[in-house]
C-alpha cells in the first residue's frame, strides 16, 4: 500500500490523537491502532465539519433513546441513511479534549446494546486488525449490510496505513508471561 501523505494540519490531529487517546484506549485494554484508525477515518485525519463543530472524531450520533452512552450532544444537520439521502437534524457527541473523545469511543464499544455484535468485536480486543475490521458491527461507518464489510476494511487500511499497530500492546507477549491476559479476550 503506498504511503499516506497528510498535510501538517492532519499530521497535527494525529499527534495529538496518540498523545490523547492512545493511553485512554490502552487503560479499557482496547487496541489503540482500532482507535486510530477510526478517529483518522471518521474525521478525514480531523478535517471534517462534524469534528469541527464537535470535537470528538468519531462522528457519533447520539439519539435520545441511545441512553447506554453518556455525551453532551449539539444537533446538527447531516444527510440521513435514507434512499432519498434529505438532509436530517441529528444530536452528535460534543467532547472537550481528544481524550474525553477516546474514552466515549471505548464506553460506546464495551457498552454497545446488541450483546451479540459487542461480542464479537470484544473477541478482538487484543487484535488490532480484527478490532477495526469488526467496528462497523457496533456503530461505525455507514449502517447497512452491504456497507459493513467495506467500511470494516477502510478502518483496516487506515490502520495499516498509517502504521498505527506501533501503538498496541504487545499481548502476545503479555499472554506468555501472564496467562491471564489470554482469558481477557476470549468470549464472555
Amino acid at each position: 500500500m503506498a504511503d499516506v501523505v497528510l498535510t501538517a494540519d492532519q499530521q497535527a490531529f494525529v499527534r495529538r490523537m496518540v498523545l490523547e487517546g492512545v493511553p485512554v484506549a490502552l487503560a479499557n485494554l482496547l487496541p489503540p491502532s482500532a482507535l486510530l484508525a477510526c478517529a483518522c477515518a471518521e474525521s478525514g485525519y480531523g478535517t471534517s465539519g462534524i469534528y469541527a463543530k464537535t470535537g470528538c472524531p468519531f462522528n457519533l450520533q447520539k439519539p435520545d433513546h441511545y441512553t447506554w452512552i453518556k455525551c453532551d450532544v449539539i444537533k446538527l444537520e447531516t444527510i440521513g441513511s435514507n434512499a432519498d439521502k434529505k438532509k436530517v437534524w441529528v444530536n452528535f457527541c460534543k467532547t472537550k479534549t481528544l481524550a474525553e473523545a477516546a474514552q466515549v469511543w471505548c464506553d460506546w464499544i464495551k457498552h454497545w446494546p446488541y450483546k451479540p455484535n459487542r461480542d464479537r468485536i470484544m473477541k478482538y480486543c487484543f487484535n488490532g486488525d480484527g478490532f477495526a475490521r469488526t467496528l462497523p458491527w457496533v456503530g461505525f461507518g455507514t449502517q447497512t449490510e452491504e456497507w459493513r464489510k467495506k467500511n470494516g476494511e477502510d478502518f483496516a487500511k487506515v490502520r495499516t496505513a498509517n502504521g498505527f499497530a506501533v501503538h498496541d500492546l504487545p499481548f502476545d507477549m503479555l499472554k506468555v508471561i501472564n496467562p491471564m491476559f489470554g482469558l481477557l479476550g476470549a468470549k464472555r
